[in-house]
């Protein structure tokens, strides 16, 4: 069965891999090439998150079917 991992950093970027029937979900820490890095600050009751491009960080990669 193919399956598609996707980033959790919502980068847009998966990896495929082959899994048996029945196994159990994955979720792995791998290598995101478009991984991005956020800063969240507050000013009074205002929250600013600040997007920084920082490319190549692990992050979790969660299973996804594949269409």
């Amino acid at each position: 069965m193919l399956i598609k991992l996707v980033s959790t950093a919502q980068t847009g970027f998966f990896y495929t891999k082959v899994k048996k029937r029945g196994g159990p979900t994955l979720s792995l820490m791998k290598y995101d090439a478009q991984g991005k890095k956020y800063i969240a600050s507050q000013i009074g009751n205002t929250f600013l998150i600040v997007f920084k491009s920082a490319a190549g960080r692990h992050v979790l990669f969660k299973e996804r079917k594949m269409k």
